[in-house]
């Protein structure tokens, strides 16, 4: 699931930050709650064409305003104003370059975005296969798909309160690694094809996301303060791409095998990244006192 853009959050609330991000994150899982509970009907009472169709037209009129107008005597004026912007768009890609080769060479921020990205993506990968796991017509299983995603929706919103609102700031870095490996571990035992527990096995893993609170706040004190906006930016573009290629990596997995198996596949996978990135992630503990990547020398102060 995508996780939502925590903004600088530091900046505005003073006192923690992480505070803030864990609010936003508590309050979209608040909305996906009740979305995964009633969003399965559609699909299970129609058909999945027709459903998608009806979701297409209904962004149809929001894309007919989006059309251009001509105005014979702006012309030249939004020609100008075209330049300008393609100079300004250049200067932000060479920006944007330049930060991103900085954090990806850092032996600091390296291991926190791979921590950020990888795993969660391939438990994504897990994710995606709950329909064909848990459908009205899968073998043993019943129609287990939408309470599957209405107890990781939960899940999330547990670890994310828990995480950002009752754990103490000193005792967060902690957690990393016992919810790390809980996002994952949980699925393992889908290699029993378990459809009892199925469903709470999905919440307690879907808790371990909350590591990313704490991950973020440790990114955000391992950068300099000029170059956090892009730092978030690279964070939520690795997530989404890595949503992707976890939904993709699982959905080959699931052509060659039984989706629960592949389900624990994608977890097996998930757990080795998770235990071979915690030397990288040490370099940016807070006892390491590893100096904050700065900005590139044109946007140094």
């Amino acid at each position: 699931m995508t996780r939502p853009w925590p903004g600088n959050a530091d900046e505005v609330l003073v006192y923690d930050g992480l505070i803030g991000s864990g609010g936003i994150e508590s309050v979209q899982r608040t909305v996906e709650l009740p979305s995964a509970v009633t969003g399965r009907c559609p699909l299970t009472c129609g058909d999945g064409r027709r459903v998608l169709r009806k979701a297409r037209k209904s962004d149809s009129p929001a894309a007919s305003h989006g059309g251009t107008r001509r105005h014979g005597g702006r012309t030249r004026s939004a020609s100008r104003t075209m330049t300008r912007r393609t100079a300004r768009g250049r200067n932000v890609v060479s920006h944007t370059a330049a930060v991103t080769w900085q954090l990806s060479r850092s032996n600091a921020t390296r291991p926190l975005y791979l921590a950020l990205w990888v795993p969660n993506g391939l438990i994504v990968g897990c994710e995606s296969l709950f329909v064909p796991y848990g459908h009205p017509g899968s073998a043993s299983h019943g129609a287990v798909a939408g309470w599957l995603f209405a107890a990781t929706a939960a899940g999330m919103l547990a670890g994310d309160l828990l995480v950002g609102r009752f754990v103490p700031p000193g005792w967060r870095d902690l957690f990393i690694g016992p919810l790390r490996l809980l996002l994952a571990v949980p699925y393992l035992f889908f290699f029993l094809d378990p459809p009892v527990i199925a469903v709470p096995l999905g919440f307690l893993a879907a808790v371990g996301y909350a590591a990313s609170l704490p991950l973020q706040d440790r990114l955000i004190r391992s950068t300099d303060d000029a170059i956090q906006g892009q730092v978030l930016g690279l964070h939520m573009n690795g997530v989404m791409a890595w949503q992707a290629i976890g939904a993709l990596i699982a959905g080959a997995v699931a052509s060659w095998m039984p989706p629960a198996a592949a389900m624990g596949t994608m977890a097996a996978a998930s757990t080795a990244v998770t235990l071979l990135l915690v030397p990288g992630l040490c370099r940016s503990a807070p006892d390491a006192q590893t100096a904050p990547v700065p900005a590139p020398a044109q946007d140094a102060p």
